[in-house]
C-alpha cells in the first residue's frame, strides 16, 4: 500500500526493508538499472535531516543460495571408482548420489523459472494502479484493465512450484476480483482490492 506520508519510526527502534515486506519502489526510471549498477538515494526525515545511500544493483538469481552438491557427488564418484572392483557397494552409492545430484541440478533449474516468472509479472504497474487509486488521481481505466489481465495471463503461463500454488492462486483470485470491479467502474471495490493484490505480489516476491 503506498505511504505518502512515509514510514514512522518510533524512537530507538529500526526499520528493516526486505521484499515482500516494507519497502522502497523505484518508479519512472529514466534508465533501465542492470546487475553491477549503483545509485544515489536519499532518503528524508521529519526532522529535516537526511541520509544519503550508494545502493548496489544485484541480480537476484545471484543472491539465491545454490546446492553444492557437485563437489559431493565429484568426490563420491571417484573413491567408487578407484576401488570398483572391491566396493560395489560404494559404487551403488555413487550412483545414487548421482540421481540426487541430478534432481537438485533440477530443483535449481526450477528456482531460476521461478524467479524469472515472478521478475515478468507486472508489478511495478500494479503498484501505481495501487497509487493512482488510493490517491483518487484521475486514471485511464482501459490501462487499468490492460494491466490486471496482463498478470492474469502471465500468471497463468507460468509454471509454478507446488509450493507458491496457493499464493498464485490467491493472486489468481485477487486479480479476477479486481478487473472485475474495474471493469463495473466501482473504484471503491477496486481500491481496496488493488492493494491486497500489490501485498500478494510481494509477498511472492519475497519467497
Amino acid at each position: 500500500i503506498p505511504l505518502p506520508d512515509g514510514y514512522a519510526i518510533p524512537a530507538g527502534e529500526a526499520l528493516v526493508l526486505k521484499p515482500g515486506g516494507k519497502h522502497i519502489m523505484l518508479i519512472d526510471l529514466v534508465k533501465p538499472l542492470q546487475p553491477g549498477d549503483e545509485f544515489n538515494l536519499t532518503v528524508n526525515f521529519d526532522n529535516g535531516e537526511s541520509f544519503e545511500l550508494t545502493v548496489p544493483v544485484l541480480d537476484m538469481q545471484m543472491t539465491m543460495p545454490m546446492p553444492d552438491a557437485q563437489h559431493d557427488h565429484g568426490q563420491d564418484h571417484g573413491d567408487a571408482k578407484a576401488e570398483e572392483d572391491s566396493h560395489d557397494h560404494d559404487q551403488g552409492d555413487a550412483e545414487m548420489k548421482e540421481e540426487s545430484h541430478s534432481h537438485d541440478q533440477g530443483h535449481m533449474t526450477q528456482s531460476e523459472a521461478t524467479m524469472a516468472a515472478i521478475q515478468a509479472l507486472p508489478i511495478s504497474a500494479v503498484h501505481k494502479l495501487d497509487e493512482a487509486l488510493h490517491a483518487g488521481e484521475a486514471m485511464d481505466l482501459n490501462a487499468a484493465l490492460e494491466t490486471v489481465h496482463e498478470l492474469k495471463e502471465k500468471l497463468h503461463a507460468a509454471s509454478w512450484p507446488d509450493e507458491l500454488k496457493e499464493a498464485v492462486g490467491a493472486i489468481r483470485a485477487k486479480a479476477e476480483a479486481l478487473h472485475a470491479a474495474l471493469s463495473n467502474n466501482d473504484l471503491n471495490a477496486a481500491k481496496a482490492l488493488a492493494a491486497e493484490l500489490h501485498d500478494l505480489l510481494h509477498q511472492l516476491e519475497g519467497h
